[in-house]
């Protein structure tokens, strides 16, 4: 090879690109850590006069029982009144599971809704 002034601009144009090209690689890599989806609940309102509020309860295993103290969930909101909740900060590349109850002026807890579910993909954080 002739290392020619044309030549070794283009050697260091190509490392150039190739230098370039690995930076982004690897921001995108570190950038996914840091990334993070969202998930919104609705359901219809209970029309109870005794209703006092809701619960959310969440995890990224599915419900093993049918009340809060065995569901397995991780988590849980109180969202009051609401008939709606924004998850925000969701892990990308994992799977959630929700489930909802109501709950009377006395505390009394309702059973669970049926469960649904939702997967944190690169797809959704960037929906607008």
């Amino acid at each position: 090879m002739n290392f020619n002034k044309k030549n070794i601009n283009r050697i260091l144009v190509a490392i150039g690109i190739l230098l370039i090209v690995s930076v982004v690689v690897i921001y995108v890599g570190i950038k996914t850590n840091f990334i993070t989806g969202k998930a919104d609940l609705k359901w219809a309102e209970n029309k109870e006069k005794s209703l006092a509020g809701y619960k959310v309860y969440f995890g990224t295993e599915p419900r093993k029982g049918n009340t809060s103290s065995d569901s397995g969930y991780t988590d849980s909101v109180d969202v009051g009144l609401n008939n709606n909740f924004s998850f925000k900060k969701l892990s990308v590349n994992k799977t959630y599971y929700f489930s909802i109850t109501a709950y009377n002026k006395v505390g009394k807890e309702s059973g669970f809704s049926a469960e649904v579910k939702k997967k944190i993909t690169l797809k959704d954080v960037f929906k607008k």
